[in-house]
């Protein structure tokens, strides 16, 4: 995410209009729940797509669920999504490409927002 800041704050040009990436993780933030449920972990690999200005939400959300349910093969029905807890136009999009309402869960900061420990973008 670091190296497209200056994109996605004006400063320079992407030369691409979309980009993917994939990096290792490492989070400590929580290390003291590391071990105790299933949805903490020390090392984690981040998947990432990302649009400058080519797409938006309901075409990510639409691909990602082609991408698990058609390439990967991943029956529909194992999917649940998560969404940032006040965004019900999300909540929308994924019912609209076939995730059940009982399947999509709202969180909030703690869980569902990134950023860089620094000044600059960030967001659910």
């Amino acid at each position: 995410m670091n190296q497209f800041i200056p994109y996605f704050l004006g400063q320079a040009d992407p030369p691409y209009r979309r980009a993917t990436s994939a990096q290792k993780s490492f989070r400590a933030v929580d290390i003291e729940n590391v071990g105790h449920t299933a949805r903490h972990l020390t090392l984690f690999e981040m998947l990432g797509n990302f649009s400058f200005g080519d797409y938006f939400k309901a075409e990510s959300c639409a691909w990602g669920f082609e991408l698990i349910t058609e390439v990967y093969g991943v029956d529909a029905d194992r999917i649940w999504v998560s969404v940032f807890e006040n965004d019900d136009e999300a909540v929308g999009i994924w019912q609209d490409v076939g995730v059940p309402g009982e399947r999509i869960v709202r969180r909030g900061r703690a869980d569902n927002y990134w950023w860089t420990h620094a000044a600059g973008p960030a967001g659910p």
